[in-house]
């Protein structure tokens, strides 16, 4: 049993994270109150605790990838609730991640199509916060082509909506 220096509460060894440098080899405050202190850091000064979870994260990160790995090897389950969700609120994110993947697969990209891209951006901008999308007419997935005649630039919403089932 130890007292936490913040709450004042006597509470067991295992209510505390470990600390090699304390001689009893645990912290002083409960994981309950560090994790409230933290949280209050974290509403304070959001961008440092950005930059301290990306330099762990890039010291860290073969341990990482093994984490997860184990992670994801003892819950399937909740992956595969957890990608379902993400499929579903990033679908902007992650069509720009398969365009930049089939891009980086398919080499440089033609100036015809770099055109397209140009007027996606000019619509952009030019839309006052409407998002545009740059659309394959037949899509790569029913054997449409990465070329300038097969894409079209359409509002974003239009896009999402509309998905694979109403491909022309």
């Amino acid at each position: 049993m130890k007292c936490c220096t913040v709450c004042k509460q006597l509470k067991p060894i295992t209510e505390y994270s470990p600390d090699k440098r304390i001689p009893s080899g645990v912290q002083s405050r409960c994981k309950i109150c560090y994790a409230d202190i933290m949280r209050s850091r974290r509403l304070i000064n959001p961008e440092a605790h950005r930059q301290v979870v990306k330099k762990h994260t890039a010291n860290n990160y073969n341990k990482k990838l093994e984490n997860n790995a184990k992670y994801r090897a003892l819950n399937p389950d909740k992956v595969f609730e957890w990608k379902k969700k993400d499929r579903n609120v990033n679908k902007s994110r992650i069509s720009a991640d398969n365009a930049m993947r089939r891009y980086k697969m398919n080499g440089k990209l033609s100036p015809s199509i770099n055109q397209i891209y140009a007027l996606r951006d000019f619509y952009v901008a030019m839309s006052l916060g409407d998002n545009f999308h740059v659309d394959h007419i037949v899509p790569l997935s029913k054997g449409g082509l990465h070329c300038h005649t097969n894409l079209r630039v359409i509002p974003a919403i239009d896009n999402l909506r509309k998905g694979v089932k109403n491909a022309k």
